[in-house]
């Protein structure tokens, strides 16, 4: 049987369980190489999920895209387990696994995640760390997006923001969104405000706009003289009730928690009215969308999300809810009325028929799945990598 080896800091993540399944589903051994320091959060995921091994190595967590004695030993690690392909989880491994495929001349895919120059772009403190980081991020992307046998990215914006900039074929992108993976679409049978709405997610200042979608709350208060509360679920409590009392005059509105478990995820979302998306409008969220939003979807509830490309194109295929300015506090308000006369009048339902046609991994992942077993087939012939 063919071995994939998946290469991750993260894992065992979302998305890095949903890859190990699909594999094994396509009849594939899955061997996971991971790093030692795993986020905060991961004890909600199976710690191996689907993959037949699971192996940590130091130094794997590093952000650093080259360092020849860590590449010399993923290498002998990979040639004891005699993959037939690699997959990496980013363009910062993806030199590590690059260097691994070569060795042992078989193809390499690397799932991008992120569009990390852009995200440099935003998040660095300085205008140099901005301008430096995001040129030399953009030159080892367009090395690693060249170099390997293909990408995955997480959004069609996403796709063709790396094709123009990098000129690359299309044919070698494949887009596979952060969908959920067997997951049932529920459908809403509400038909009333409750005046709960719910965050699941962390603040990141600059991507992540949570003080407005608070601030809103507020407005939609002495708009209306309807109090409505928001529940945070989050990685980082602390961090988001840190963010809270800065907003002090906006504290009665907020609930903040601990994140649940993913398997508890979508009977505990049920019980909001509207799911929120509080994005900035930044380099690093215009070709991006989370987790999150699908997840509300699925849930059946609605969603109210800040107006990136991405979000409004997905809440305009599905019907499942409505956008609001970035950062504008009124705006949200407005939204959250029109959302909320919405649902009173049963017309906030998410098309499930849409949800699960376009938006479900199985059916995303299978042109690209298609494609490794194609290049594997041809491997067997002609003993090539590429």
């Amino acid at each position: 049987m063919a071995v994939m080896l998946y290469i991750s800091t993260v894992y065992p993540d979302v998305r890095g369980v949903k890859w190990v399944s699909t594999f094994r589903d396509a009849g594939m051994d899955v061997v996971v190489l991971r790093g030692r320091g795993l986020k905060g959060g991961s004890d909600l995921w199976p710690e191996r999920g689907d993959a037949e091994l699971v192996e940590s190595i130091e130094k794997l967590d590093t952000k650093f895209p080259i360092m020849p004695s860590l590449a010399r030993r993923i290498a002998r690690r990979a040639l004891s387990y005699q993959p037939a392909v690699i997959l990496v989880r980013d363009i910062f491994l993806a030199g590590y696994a690059l260097y691994a495929a070569r060795r042992l001349d078989i193809p390499c895919y690397v799932d991008a995640a992120d569009n990390y120059p852009e995200v440099m772009k935003t998040v660095a403190k300085s205008q140099l760390g901005r301008l430096g980081g995001f040129c030399l991020l953009n030159l080892w992307e367009r090395h690693v997006l060249r170099s390997a046998n293909g990408v995955i990215v997480v959004t069609p914006e996403s796709k063709n923001h790396i094709v123009h900039k990098h000129h690359i074929s299309p044919s070698r992108v494949f887009v596979v969104e952060n969908v959920p993976k067997n997951s049932h679409a529920h459908v809403s049978t509400k038909s009333c405000f409750t005046g709960k709405l719910v965050y699941v997610g962390t603040v990141d200042r600059g991507v992540r706009d949570l003080a407005t979608a608070i601030e809103g709350l507020k407005e939609y208060h002495e708009l209306t003289g309807e109090k409505v509360s928001l529940t945070v679920y989050s990685f980082a409590p602390d961090e988001v009730q840190g963010t809270v009392c800065q907003l002090e005059e906006y504290a009665e509105y907020v609930t903040v928690m601990p994140t649940v478990a993913n398997q508890a995820l979508f009977h505990t979302l049920q019980r909001f009215d509207a799911g929120v998306v509080p994005h900035c409008r930044c380099p690093a969220t215009e070709y991006t969308a989370p987790n999150k939003l699908y997840d509300y979807l699925y849930s059946g509830i609605p969603v109210l999300c800040s107006d990136n490309p991405p979000l409004k194109r997905i809440i305009g295929d599905t019907g499942g809810g409505i956008a609001y300015s970035c950062g504008d506090a009124n705006s949200f308000a407005l939204a959250l009325r029109r959302l909320k006369a919405e649902i009173e009048h049963g017309c906030a339902k998410v098309d499930t028929s849409v949800l699960l046609s376009k938006y479900e991994w199985d059916a995303q992942v299978q042109c690209f799945v298609r494609r490794v077993r194609e290049t594997l087939k041809q491997n067997e012939g002609t003993g090539q990598s590429k």
